[in-house]
C-alpha cells in the first residue's frame, strides 16, 4: 500500500570560519540528507513530504486535521526546541508534540529516528525526555546525553522471533557507528538490538496508533555504508512504515 509520509528533520546549515595566518574567510553550506532517505521511500511507491529543520516553525501542520492527511509522521535529528518554540509569537500557539501524540492516539503512525538531536541527543539537547513524544514511544528516553559512539562499528542482530516486519530478512543488519541508548517500556517489542544488548528497533502501540523507536541514523554518520548498501535496507523501511501505519 502507498503511504503518505511526513518527514521532519535531517538538514543542517554549517557556518565555517577558516583562518590562514593573518587572513580568514567564512563559508556557509546547507546539507539535506533527508532527500537521500526520501528517494528510497518514493521508489517503494510512497509519497514523501519533507520539512527541513529551519522551516518547522512555518511549515509543520498546525491542526490535527492537517496532520491526519498523513499516514506516518517521522522525526529525524530535529530537537524538541525546534518543534516547540516560536520566537516570533507572543500569544498561545500549538504544541506540536502534543499534536503528534493526539495524531498517534487517534490511529496515526509515528517514527523517531536516532541522531544527535533525537531522543535525548548530544549533551541532552534534543530534550524529548518527559515530553508527549516519550509518552507515545515504546521506549523511555534518558534525561542526559544518550549517545553510544562506536567508530569501530558495532554489530546488530535481528530478533529470532517471527515478526511480519522481518519476514524474508534473513541476514542480520550490518554494523552501525552509533545510536541513542533507550530503555524498553513494558509491552514493547524489540526486533533489533546491538551487540551490547541495547535496543535498536522497537515497536509499540499508543492509543489506536503505533510508534517505532529506530535508535540509529537512517543516513550517513551513524549508519554505515554497509547498512545503506544492504540489499534489504529499503525493504526493511517499507515494512516498518507499513507496520506503523497498521497495514502489516
Amino acid at each position: 500500500m502507498s503511504l503518505n509520509v511526513l518527514f521532519v528533520g535531517e538538514t543542517n546549515i554549517v557556518y565555517l570560519t577558516e583562518h590562514k595566518g593573518l587572513d580568514s574567510f567564512t563559508q556557509t553550506r546547507y546539507t539535506e540528507y533527508a532527500s537521500v532517505f526520501g528517494k528510497s521511500l518514493i521508489e517503494a511507491g510512497h509519497r514523501f513530504t519533507h520539512i527541513p529543520c529551519h522551516l518547522v516553525q512555518t511549515d509543520f501542520p498546525g491542526t490535527i486535521e492537517a496532520l491526519r492527511a498523513y499516514d506516518v509522521v517521522i522525526l529525524s535529528d530535529v530537537g524538541a526546541n525546534t518543534m516547540l518554540q516560536r520566537p516570533d509569537s507572543f500569544a498561545p500557539s500549538t504544541n506540536n508534540l502534543k499534536l503528534i501524540r493526539d495524531f498517534v492516539a487517534g490511529g496515526g503512525g509515528f517514527v523517531m529516528i536516532g541522531g544527535y538531536l533525537s531522543f535525548a541527543g548530544i549533551e541532552g539537547k534534543a530534550r524529548y525526555h518527559l515530553t508527549p513524544i516519550e509518552d507515545l514511544l515504546p521506549v523511555e528516553i534518558q534525561p542526559h546525553d544518550d549517545r553510544v559512539e562506536a567508530p569501530e562499528g558495532i554489530e546488530v542482530t535481528l530478533s529470532p522471533a517471527p515478526h511480519p516486519v522481518l519476514t524474508g530478512l534473513l541476514d542480520d543488519i550490518p554494523h552501525v557507528f552509533g545510536y541513542n541508548r533507550v530503555t524498553l517500556k513494558p509491552g514493547a517489542e524489540i526486533i533489533a538490538q546491538t551487540a551490547l544488548g541495547d535496543p535498536l528497533i522497537v515497536l509499540g502501540g499508543y492509543g489506536n496508533g503505533r510508534a517505532i523507536a529506530y535508535a540509529t541514523d537512517c543516513v550517513q554518520d551513524w549508519a554505515s555504508p554497509e547498512l545503506l548498501a544492504w540489499g534489504h535496507y529499503s525493504r526493511l523501511w517499507d515494512r516498518l512504515l507499513q507496520w506503523v501505519a497498521r497495514q502489516l
